[in-house]
């Protein structure tokens, strides 16, 4: 979704929106990106035309971790794949020990930084509300998530931990 379909945490353009609407017309259509249901929601499915075939688009949230469906004229939720408490807490804090070690601390951010989305946690270097120039500028090289990617991998090694976005970090089981 991000960066293909629409920039960052923005909706479908009219364009787009027309040209999604058309191909599920006729095809089956998966989009996946590490946002949750609610970003898919006002990014893309309310974005489309009214008569678009919702019955052929898979909504894969939090780098599929989790599907949505639209069946019996609503949204369900297919599965989620859920951190516990404990995994939670241990994700959270190797994300926070690491991101000072980084001195990714430093600096304006605007929102959360950590943001768990159930199935996935979501380190996002300026916040989860940046404005889309300052992300763009934050790691243009993806230099400061490969070295926050290389640090977590050590102290979570039986988890995903891929960059994603324009300043976030995605946690998720492997697999």
């Amino acid at each position: 979704l991000d960066g293909t379909l629409a920039e960052s945490k923005s909706s479908l353009d009219d364009e787009m929106a027309a040209l999604l609407h058309d191909l599920l017309g006729v095809a089956q259509v998966s989009v996946i990106s590490g946002g949750d249901w609610p970003q898919f929601e006002t990014q893309v499915v309310q974005r489309l035309p009214a008569d678009a075939n919702l019955a052929r688009l898979w909504i894969m949230p939090t780098t599929g971790t989790k599907l949505y469906r639209f069946e019996d004229g609503a949204w369900k939720a297919v599965y989620a794949d859920i951190f516990s408490g404990d995994e939670r807490k241990h994700i959270i804090d190797a994300l926070n020990q690491a991101a000072e070690a980084g001195g990714l601390n430093k600096g304006q951010v605007w929102g959360e930084r950590i943001e768990d989305r159930g199935s996935q946690i979501t380190f996002s270097g300026l916040g989860q509300q940046a404005p889309l120039d300052a992300k763009k500028a934050w790691d243009p090289d993806f230099a400061k998530r490969k070295a926050l990617q290389a640090s977590l991998q050590k102290e979570l090694p039986d988890l995903s931990i891929n960059v994603g976005g324009s300043t976030s970090i995605d946690i998720t089981r492997k697999g």
